[in-house]
């Protein structure tokens, strides 16, 4: 019986936080926290539900909108004429029609029911979960709040950009390289300098003067050594 109750709660569970996530991002949804529950049927069902409530409350508001709707010529009009033609009729109708879709609550409607039927169609056909546009606003604004906190910080720990500083040690046995930018080199990376071929011994942080460098040390290549992956070519800033 607790393994029944366990197995509800656990799907309830699943159910629920995928049905809210598939309104995030995408690239909220690839976080290692949300991609299990990234599932594409309730991507579907999310883009039907979102396209299936707009339009209810597209048409409840038109509704509403015709019974306040108010214009003193054209009430006249009707009182005064004796016979109304059809086209007269069609005219009215067309511009009440108009002007509840030139209102912006209209478009934010309109906008989430193609949005919705975009969603459930590009999960059914192409497997891609797409988000909620309204819910990409407000990420995108905290990802450039971090980035520009990020940028500040480096600022402040590695100062300034500048060139990198290609240096041998004084028995040119070593070759150090520091630089600004953390290099995109893996472990036992081989470059180029002066013709030589080096291999990284380690790297790390290293404070000279008011700021920190991503330090490189390198030795030389030994003969019959193996290169693995790419040489990368170091060139003394001029």
């Amino acid at each position: 019986m607790m393994t029944v109750k366990s197995g509800f709660f656990h799907t309830l569970f699943y159910l629920t936080v995928a049905f809210f996530t598939s309104f995030l991002p995408e690239k909220v949804k690839r976080h290692p926290w949300l991609r299990e529950f990234d599932s594409t049927p309730l991507h579907i069902f999310s883009g039907i539900l979102e396209a299936a409530l707009s339009l209810f409350l597209f048409a409840r508001g038109f509704i509403s909108f015709i019974a306040a709707y108010d214009d003193p010529d054209s009430g006249r009009y009707l009182a005064a004429a004796r016979m109304i033609r059809h086209g007269e009729v069609f005219g009215l109708g067309v511009m009440t029609w108009t002007a509840y879709v030139l209102q912006p609550i209209s478009w934010l409607y309109i906008f989430c029911l193609v949005e919705g039927v975009i969603r459930s169609l590009d999960a059914a056909l192409n497997e891609r979960n797409l988000g909620v546009a309204f819910l990409n606003l407000p990420f995108r604004v905290g990802e450039r709040v971090r980035r520009v906190y990020g940028d500040r910080k480096k600022r402040a720990v590695f100062g300034p950009p500048r060139p990198d500083e290609v240096c041998l040690t004084k028995d040119a046995r070593s070759l150090e390289i520091y630089s600004f930018e953390e290099k995109p080199w893996f472990d036992r990376q081989v470059v180029r300098y002066q013709d030589e071929l080096w291999v990284l011994q380690w790297k790390d942080l290293t404070l000279r003067g008011k700021y920190h460098w991503h330090h490189y040390r390198f030795r030389r290549l030994g003969p019959g050594e193996i290169v693995r992956g790419q040489i990368a070519e170091v060139v003394s800033p001029v």
